[in-house]
């Protein structure tokens, strides 16, 4: 595989940006809601 797709809560996004950041990794952010509201982020690692 050589695309990734993370389901993180609200207290990681941080920590997996900067590590994305260190090791220079393209990462498409993707901020859904659905319908009761709850936030739903997605990062899509671009292999």
């Amino acid at each position: 595989m050589d695309r990734a797709t993370f389901f993180l809560g609200a207290s990681t996004i941080n920590q997996v940006a900067n590590l994305v950041c260190e090791r220079s990794v393209p990462l498409l952010r993707l901020v859904r809601r659905d319908l009761q509201g709850k936030r739903e982020e997605t990062f899509r690692v671009v292999a």
